[in-house]
């Protein structure tokens, strides 16, 4: 659970899901997204906004 709270710590300070699960140490970003919906009931949402041009 440690990890996931960081994971969630670093995607509330902008970093995006990618970022945020290979420095909480899951080797796949899918394998991060489920383990973070099945401890927070939502998905991982990283920084929103416009696209970059």
């Amino acid at each position: 659970m440690a990890r996931l709270q960081k994971g969630r710590a670093l995607l509330q300070d902008g970093a995006g899901v990618t970022d945020a699960a290979f420095a909480c140490g899951f080797s796949d970003p899918a394998t991060f997204s489920r383990a973070y919906r099945r401890a927070f009931g939502s998905a991982p949402a990283g920084p929103s906004g416009p696209a970059p041009h």
